[in-house]
């Protein structure tokens, strides 16, 4: 699979427990703003694994099919130190590996 696009403007990390009230309206907004982008690039990276459109309706069936891409396709690897290392310097911050 090609590279998929990381989310790199997010206006904060994902630590919402300690963001005020007017931060989070900021990061509704955001999200708002960008998930049209993020389902493009969702449904751009499943296409190019798989050949087919992800049906992207919110529905129940919708989520469990991607769900079930997710399980079948998304593997984890063993990484040496220096590996890893390496691959933190390409990664946001606020994604821990």
């Amino acid at each position: 699979m090609n590279e998929y696009k990381i989310i790199d403007n997010l206006p904060f990390g994902f630590d919402f427990h300690n963001r005020s009230r007017k931060e989070l309206i900021k990061y509704s907004e955001w999200f708002y703003q960008n998930k049209e982008q993020r389902m493009f690039e969702l449904n751009r990276a499943v296409q190019q694994f798989t050949g087919k459109m992800l049906q992207q309706d919110y529905s129940i069936h919708s989520l469990a099919k991607l769900n079930s891409f997710l399980l079948n396709n998304i593997k984890s690897e063993n990484l040496s130190k220096q590996e890893l290392e390496e691959k933190r310097k390409t990664v946001p911050t606020y994604i821990t590996i």
